[in-house]
């Protein structure tokens, strides 16, 4: 590690990589990663180990970014995150022993997809898409047609957020209470809808609804139910006096001018991305774009006690999973897999077939299994084409990540090919449809 992280890190807690200002030393990135601690049986010393959220299944062995060696001792309880322990530690192998088991308390279960998709559904057809919201996607390469095939829609911001800021947001936008009385109300109850939790008021309680503000993308399982939704946001939520200035909305940087904020985050005035804004003596994570909505938010006192709380009340956590996009196209016999909701979408319209989103190129074993692979051919697939980002052509876990795969299909007897398009143009085979870069496709080495 560059610095000592021992004073930095509790026992038994999860500490972001961003308030540690720092990159993961497994992927590389300075977001959704985390660093954790625990004191070794065998030494009475403290140990720091990295829970990375990109990297979750690898070899034994990895060369972290900082020069160090790690080693991978397993899937974190929730398997969203795999965890790594420096391989110089003496007890490394004893490492997954050690770390603290969590007891989960009070955790509400979610509701069945079946369920899920009843209460999205219904969401989904009041809710309106916001004409910017539109204009975004559509300067991606999306088209009219193609963005009300989907049904993706605008997604609120807070209702605190939009009574102190009230003429940022359009009335027409349904708040967050409106929502979750309409689930309560309409859709048999917000108990186990993974949006809903209750929210203390006034010595009372009442159910709202979790996320940002942006878009609110549906995401469909093999089985064509909306089991959840997904947020892109839009950064107009943060809690900052914006103005609109030359068609771009600015605020004052007392660090840097003039900053802005954009669909790619909260900016400084030279550019540099501000992952957290410290506002009235509280940190504000403004880090990550994607989010699924989900009213999950660890109890970190819980957790040194060795329980596993949600901090919001009857919430519910909201696993990683898989989204398939375009089964209407399943006579299509070739699936196509990438990652991301919004690239496999456009990428099940531009080619007419069912597209996978995987939740990150790690989250391998979400697609590659014996149940999702038996469904996929029962439901016409014969053979399944790769299609991460041409940044594996640099990125090592990109490429490590995508012979997995290829290896895992190909332990399944599932036929793979690869798409392959000038990365150099294009990153994302959703931008290269959309701007008319030849893919093509391969079968691999």
């Amino acid at each position: 590690m560059e610095r000592d992280l021992s004073s930095m890190v509790p026992v038994g807690t999860i500490t972001s990589i961003t308030r540690l200002h720092m990159l993961c030393p497994i992927c590389g990135k300075p977001d959704w990663c985390y660093a954790s601690a625990y004191i070794s049986r065998r030494t009475g010393r403290k140990v720091v180990y990295f829970g990375c959220m990109r990297v979750q299944n690898s070899p034994q062995f990895v060369n972290g970014t900082d020069g160090q060696t790690y080693k991978y001792i397993g899937l974190s309880k929730d398997g969203q995150s795999g965890k790594y322990v420096p391989a110089a530690h003496r007890d490394c192998n004893a490492a997954e022993r050690e770390v603290t088991k969590l007891v989960p308390v009070g955790i509400i279960d979610p509701l069945p997809d079946e369920e899920q998709d009843r209460r999205n559904r219904y969401i989904l057809k009041k809710l309106p898409l916001e004409k910017s919201h539109r204009e975004y996607l559509k300067s991606k390469g999306w088209t009219d047609e193609a963005i009300d095939w989907l049904g993706v829609k605008t997604w609120p911001a807070d209702d605190w957020i939009r009574r102190k800021y009230p003429h940022r947001f359009r009335d027409y936008i349904p708040t967050r209470s409106k929502i979750a009385n309409w689930v309560e109300k309409e859709c048999g109850g917000c108990l186990g809808w993974y949006g809903s939790y209750l929210k203390p008021w006034k010595g009372q309680e009442y159910w709202y609804v979790a996320g940002h503000s942006g878009l609110c993308i549906p995401m469909p399982s093999i089985d064509g139910y909306i089991g959840a939704l997904r947020n892109r946001r839009d950064y107009q939520d943060v809690d900052l006096k914006l103005r609109l200035d030359n068609g771009v909305l600015t605020f004052d940087d007392p660090s840097n001018g003039k900053g802005y904020v954009d669909w790619s985050g909260v900016h400084h005035g030279d550019g540099s991305v501000i992952r957290e804004l410290n506002i009235d003596s509280k940190v504000i994570n403004v880090d990550g774009k994607y989010r699924t909505i989900a009213s999950w938010y660890e109890d970190a006192a819980a957790r040194e006690r060795g329980e596993l709380r949600n901090s919001l009340k009857k919430g519910v956590r909201c696993l990683n999973r898989i989204s398939v996009y375009g089964l209407e196209f399943r006579s299509n016999p070739m699936w196509i897999v990438t990652e991301g909701e919004l690239k496999a979408a456009l990428t099940a319209w531009f080619y007419r077939c069912p597209v996978v989103s995987l939740p990150g190129v790690s989250n391998v074993q979400l697609i590659a299994n014996a149940a999702t692979l038996t469904k996929a051919a029962q439901l016409g697939m014969k053979l399944m084409a790769v299609a991460y980002d041409m940044d594996k052509v640099s990125n090592v876990n990109v490429l490590q990540m995508e012979k997995k795969l290829i290896d895992t299909l190909r332990m399944f007897h599932v036929p793979v090919v690869t798409a392959e398009w000038d990365g150099t143009r294009q990153k994302g085979i959703d931008d290269a449809v959309s701007h008319g870069v030849r893919v093509s496709f391969h079968a691999p080495d």
